[in-house]
């Protein structure tokens, strides 16, 4: 979702969030034996994962079609069948690699791919994987790739995993959304809420979020100035966490706080350019992506200002796709408001929430109890003064052709 300047008596400044088009597996009701597709393309991979020790069908399993060069050719989720459909490039000898959050990577084959196509049956084993026990005070802080040393490949390794779905789901829209983008201006300490607007986004199944190319962000940095003057301020989403152009220009470490395993990142050392810091945290247990946390850095603050910063949170649906559950980027401002002889500090907050979530047909797959989110203002439950609820679920209308532009701003009543 793009943020775009707009007129403001405290100044112009905008942020934008690059993230996810989201999709999903139609959820199939469990059957009590193991089936196939009937028929077969010409070199199609399809078949069932189940696993080794009782059968049981495992769905949400992203599913990665290898071929013999080490390149991947295709991937894709498990059904609740257990079921997935992949399409080899060409005849010859694949690996099938199946991979679940929380659970050890399992590999089948090599096995021949014929021009007809072919079936398997995957039996996984299963591994948990413990992250509880992982040292982070003896890891490096400026590792150049984050699959380099054991500890942290293994972290890594979780948090790919997220990001590969997340990047599927976007892939492959299947979701409508519902969003709420609200903006507020704060004092410079975020404790005076000095304007506040919300609106709901009706529901469309383009991506939410989106931003610019990665080559762009590298290049051109995470800060950058619009055709008008203004300033704008990117971040990354899962495909440009998982480039090959961001893991290469920054460094990675480890740390952890309380119930919560980090992975660390920043810019190389001999990187200039406005970028980010920050940590992409698991929770320990599960080992399941919670939130990218995130500074800017190599940003000019003459007024000796706070930093620019924002988060990303992450949520896992039961099928196996991932979405982005909420934004928000903190920009500091300096203005000269109406009336007053010299400038101050603000605080210009930009986020948006995803209010609900619906399939295809209109079935709601998730819906926010409450619109709370991020800083010190609590949003109250249900309508609020001037703002009108978010549109029934069953009115869905069709898809457009290009990204929505932000809807009109509204007040808030804050508690």
């Amino acid at each position: 979702m793009t943020s775009g300047p707009g007129p403001d008596h405290l100044g112009r400044f905008s942020g934008l969030v690059r993230g996810l088009r989201p999709a999903t597996l139609a959820l199939l009701p469990a059957l009590g034996f193991v089936s196939y597709p009937e028929s077969l393309s010409a070199q199609e991979v399809n078949g069932v994962v189940t696993t080794n020790e009782n059968g049981e069908r495992v769905e949400g399993s992203m599913i990665v079609l290898i071929d013999a060069g080490g390149e991947v050719v295709d991937r894709s989720l498990t059904d609740a069948r257990g079921a997935f459909s992949l399409e080899a490039d060409a005849p010859g000898s694949h690996t099938l690699r199946v991979e679940r959050i929380g659970f050890a990577r399992f590999v089948d084959g090599p096995f021949q791919v014929p021009r007809a196509g072919v079936l398997r049956h995957v039996r996984v084993t299963v591994q948990a994987i413990r992250l509880s026990g992982i040292d982070v005070y003896g890891a490096k802080r400026c590792d150049v790739r984050p699959d380099e040393g054991r500890n942290m490949a293994q972290v890594w390794e979780e948090i790919r995993k997220a990001l590969e779905a997340a990047e599927w789901t976007s892939e492959n829209a299947v979701y409508r959304y519902t969003l709420l983008n609200y903006r507020h201006v704060t004092d410079r300490r975020r404790r005076e809420v000095l304007d506040e607007q919300r609106s709901f986004q009706p529901s469309r199944d383009v991506a939410p979020f989106y931003s610019i190319p990665v080559d762009d962000l590298v290049d051109g940095g995470f800060v950058q100035s619009d055709h008008e003057g203004g300033t704008m301020y990117y971040a990354p989403d899962a495909a440009a966490f998982l480039s090959h152009e961001f893991l290469n220009s920054h460094c990675f470490g480890l740390r952890s706080r309380d119930g919560e395993l980090g992975l660390t990142f920043g810019p190389l050392p001999d990187r200039f350019l406005p970028d980010i810091e920050g940590t992409m945290w698991l929770d320990i247990e599960s080992a399941t992506l919670e939130k990218l946390e995130f500074t800017y850095v190599n940003v000019p603050n003459p007024r000796d200002l706070e930093p620019a910063k924002g988060f990303v949170g992450f949520t896992a649906m039961p099928n196996g796709t991932w979405i982005v559950k909420d934004w928000e980027i903190d920009m500091p401002m300096w203005a000269q408001p109406p009336g007053e002889i010299f400038g101050r500090a603000f605080r210009r907050i930009r986020g948006g929430a995803t209010w609900r979530v619906s399939d295809r047909t209109g079935t709601i797959v998730l819906e926010a109890a409450t619109a709370t989110v991020g800083g010190r203002v609590a949003y109250v439950t249900g309508p609020a003064a001037g703002v009108p609820p978010p549109p029934p679920p069953t009115s869905v209308p069709e898809p457009p052709t290009s990204p929505p532009s932000p809807a009109t701003p509204r007040s808030l009543r804050i508690t």
